[in-house]
């Protein structure tokens, strides 16, 4: 992930090709049918871990080809990037929501931070060398609800829509037992050799039962008890 060369290698581990950038990866590379890599690159650390801001098509021959940067102090594209048979790009974007843009959007101030990290998809068409057109975006700020401001245009009943992201979630992750209450034997924000089998366990659940639609023995809501409340 520190490596500003991009290889290019077949099925039996041959190094057909090298291609160097005066970028790090951040954090995704693609071959593509035309011949070409798409690779996201790193140009700022805004997002530690998964920092990116930028998109660059280039040939193997080392030609850069297409490039653009996405980033502002306002947005940051990171982590991966997925080319589609048309095309276009979809990218996966951080998106920093001030106090200001929080309190404008329903929260309440006492809830509200100096920054909150969003996220938001995006596909665009590439054009040209260095431009894009944005084709569509999906952004969780425009799927909230909260009712604690009944001036905005995103209050309502929190209850009666479960599809929307409550804005003014209160509960924070807390220290307890699970599962079961007190008892345990797992502790919740704790790191231990059951916890991560209790993960591995959750993995194959999640990947066998729940990503298939099976139904699981669990209610939809949130216990609080065993857990440590401020």
């Amino acid at each position: 992930m520190n490596s500003d060369i991009t290889y290019l290698i077949d099925t039996t581990g041959t190094v057909i090709d090298s291609i160097s950038s005066v970028y790090k990866p951040g954090l995704s590379v693609y071959y593509l049918n035309d011949g070409n890599i798409l690779r996201s690159i790193r140009k700022t650390y805004l997002a530690p871990l998964g920092a990116g801001g930028g998109v660059q098509k280039i040939s193997l021959g080392g030609s850069l080809l297409w490039d653009y940067n996405y980033y502002t102090e306002d947005y940051l594209s990171h982590h991966d990037i997925e080319p589609m048979p048309n095309g276009n790009i979809l990218a996966i974007i951080r998106e920093f929501i001030s106090t200001e843009e929080q309190i404008a959007l329903g929260k309440n101030p006492i809830l509200a931070t100096n920054e909150l990290k969003s996220e938001k998809i995006i596909e665009f068409k590439p054009i040209g060398t260095s431009e894009i057109e944005i084709i569509w975006e999906w952004s969780f700020a425009d799927h909230l609800i909260q009712d604690y401001d009944e001036t905005k245009s995103n209050y309502g009943d929190v209850a009666n829509h479960p599809e929307l992201i409550d804005f003014n979630y209160e509960v924070q992750p807390l220290e307890g037992k699970f599962p079961l209450p007190v008892l345990g034997p797992m502790s919740l924000l704790k790191e231990s050799h059951l916890n991560h089998q209790g993960k591995l366990m959750f993995k194959w659940v999640y990947w066998n039962m729940l990503l298939k639609g099976y139904r699981i023995p669990l209610g939809p809501d949130m216990s609080m008890i065993g857990k440590k409340t401020i």
